[in-house]
Parts: structure tokens; sequence; C-alpha cells
């Protein structure tokens, strides 16, 4: 859900927390201070411009592979080599562009380590380095730890403001609008095909090969009614309706969350059998699982 308000820039999916301030994108690469790229790289940018040669980076055509063409593309004439994304993103992304994590270099690309071999190898070449990459690209996918913590604590999340989100649609609730569904929601309900993994450190809602975090005031409804027997769970769902929590209300948010996790673990560690078979009903009863997903932080739709 994209915030329709295009006073200051175009925005096209997040502004990745870095706004408009291109030298804070740099010190997220480790720049110093002024540079816009890190060393190497800002230093052989000075090349005189006289031809670019653009490499589409990707996980069988990494940086040790754009490396080794280097010393070609300096005997052709090329004064800067043009890089696709690289930072990290969606495993197996054939772009780049659905970025997951701003302030690493792609493993599947050789990280950071194949990153430095890469701008000194250009260096020794005479080459410069020109960077394709948009500050506020990111990927609302499972693999960015950013947009799973906004799904799991909506406002009270560090990042819920890195997101371009409309806040006039987030009343009466702060609710993120998703867009997933094969189906109309009460038919998807019914088809039983919406499963809760409870095998992981967090639970989390399934379909369709995607999946996403359940929100911690929701955990007790995942448990049999006699095992629930702490108050952290109401307590969280009290919470819920702020859509613009202050200092204290975000403090005793968290502090319940991290109590609730606790909580979720010993009853997990304690009988996992028990707790699959209850969320195994849940998917096979409509109104459960409806009541479970109206206490998230994000609408299937």
């Amino acid at each position: 859900m994209l915030n329709r308000r295009r006073a200051e820039k175009p925005d096209r999916f997040a502004n990745c927390g870095l706004g408009t301030d291109w030298r804070a994108l740099g010190r997220a690469f480790g720049a110093p201070p002024g540079c816009l790229f890190p060393s190497p790289v800002h230093k052989i940018m000075k090349t005189t411009w006289r031809a670019t040669y653009r490499l589409q980076l990707h996980e069988g055509f990494a940086l040790p592979d754009a490396e080794r063409l280097l010393p070609y593309l300096s005997s052709l004439g090329i004064s800067h080599v043009y890089l696709s994304p690289c930072l990290q993103a969606v495993p197996g992304t054939s772009h780049g562009y659905d970025v997951t994590d701003p302030g690493h270099i792609r493993a599947e690309l050789g990280g950071e380590t194949a990153w430095a071999s890469f701008c000194a190898a250009a260096r020794r070449h005479g080459l410069g380095v020109l960077l394709d990459f948009v500050p506020n690209h990111m990927a609302a996918h499972a693999a960015n730890p950013w947009w799973e913590d906004v799904l799991t604590h909506g406002p009270y999340s560090r990042y819920a403001r890195y997101f371009d989100i409309a806040e006039e649609t987030l009343t009466p609730r702060w609710r993120v609008g998703l867009a997933v569904l094969p189906d109309a929601y009460q038919t998807v309900l019914a088809s039983e095909k919406m499963t809760i993994d409870v095998s992981g450190d967090r639970p989390r809602l399934a379909l369709a090969g995607q999946s996403w975090p359940l929100a911690p005031a929701s955990w007790a409804d995942l448990l049999p009614a006699d095992w629930v027997e702490n108050e952290v769970f109401a307590q969280l769902a009290g919470l819920l309706p702020t859509v613009t929590p202050d200092e204290a209300a975000q403090a005793a948010y968290h502090d319940l969350a991290r109590e609730a996790m606790g909580v979720w673990r010993d009853l997990r560690a304690k009988a996992p059998e028990a707790m699959t078979a209850e969320v195994d009903k849940i998917r096979r009863e409509p109104e459960r699982l409806h009541a479970l997903l109206e206490k998230q932080f994000y609408a299937l739709h």
C-alpha cells in the first residue's frame, strides 16, 4: 500500500529510511564522511568518462566473474563499468532491485569480500564504477527483515516509518493491505489451504508458497484454551487499536512482546505435538481463522 502523496519525491516501493539523503546511503556502504561511495569506489569515480559497459550481475554471473572481465574492458577503452544492483536482495533474483538489506552486498554475488576485490581490481585497471541502485526500492518479501518487523509489530515497529505507507488509510486500526489471495477472502478461508507454521521461532501464516508473520497478540489463539494463563497476550491485544503510539506505549508494547516470546517458546517446548494439532484445527475452522487474522497488523485481500 503506497502513499498517494507525492509532494517530495516519486517513491515507488519504500524509502528505506534514507529519504533523499544520498550521503546517508553512502554511509550505509561504509563511505568516508562527505563521500557517496565507500573506499575505494569513491576515489576511482574521478576517472575521465569515455565509455560505459554495463554488467548484469546474478547468481550465475557474480562479482568474481565480472572481475575477470575487467582487463578486457580496459583494453577496449572502457572508462567505467556500470553494475546492476548488488545489494542483498530476494534469493534467486535475476535483477537485484528487490532489495532486502541495503547495508550488505548480496551473498549470491560474493558478498563484501568479492565487492572489495572487484573495486580494487577496477582501480588497478583504471576503471571507474557506476553502481545501479534505487534507494527507495525494497522487496515486500519474507527475506526482508524490516518488512517482516512491520508486519509483526505494525506501528510499534522501529521500521514502520521507513516504508511509505498511506497513513490516511490506517483507521480505525493500523493495518496494511496485502493483495495476495488467489480467490475471494471467504473462499480462501473455507478452502483449508491456509496453514499455520509453528515449527520455527515464531508462528507464521502460509498460503501458496508465501508466508507472513503473526502478531504476538494473536499467539494465544493458537494454543488450547487451558494453556493460556499468562495475561501478556490480552494486554498486547489491548494495544492493537493504537495507530500512532507514543513513547510510553512503544516501550510497553515491546516489553510485553518480549515476555510473549518467552511464554511462546516455553509452551512450544512443552508440547509441540499438541500445538501442531491445535493449529491444524484452526486451519479447518474458518471462523477461528478469521478471528486470528483480525488480530494482525495486515489484512489479506
